[in-house]
């Protein structure tokens, strides 16, 4: 049960398990789960942020351990992290949602400034951390547009 529990939540209640892209189907969960179910609330969505940061830590290593390799594709809850980070603190709507998974999967896939450099901390810290360290330059730019360009 316990095995069972952790493939599940790593993988993003299997999108990680997608043959073809399995990060950006994490990507892709993560950004209807905000739209959906997502509070609006700050303090709200950083409890439940800084939650699922600590899970994803801990469940990614777990994961890794049980797949027997180093950030293995199917572990995807470090996505739905660094989307949630991507989209803190800004209005929620589709529009911001699309730019913000267009942003992520930029940052995450390319991995520029830093980000692949991140990703060398030990277990699910690396794991987890570029994912981060990728929402939060998605966000510094999200906020530049809404406070500029949407207006």
């Amino acid at each position: 049960m316990r095995k069972k529990s952790i493939l599940m939540i790593s993988s993003g209640l299997g999108t990680g398990y997608s043959p073809v892209a399995p990060g950006t189907f994490g990507t892709l969960l993560a950004s209807i789960l905000y739209l959906l179910i997502l509070p609006q609330n700050i303090y709200a969505y950083f409890a439940i942020l800084i939650i699922l940061g600590f899970t994803a830590v801990f469940v990614s290593a777990e994961a890794d351990k049980l797949y027997e390799s180093d950030d293995n594709p199917r572990i995807v809850i470090d996505e739905i992290v660094g989307l949630w980070v991507t989209m803190a603190l800004l209005p929620k709507s589709i529009e911001l949602a699309v730019i913000g998974f267009v942003l992520f999967r930029f940052f995450d896939v390319i991995k520029p400034l830093y980000i692949r450099q991140i990703q060398k901390l030990n277990g699910g810290w690396g794991i987890v951390a570029d994912d981060v360290l990728a929402g939060i330059y998605s966000n510094i730019i999200l906020q530049v547009l809404v406070r500029t360009l949407l207006k």
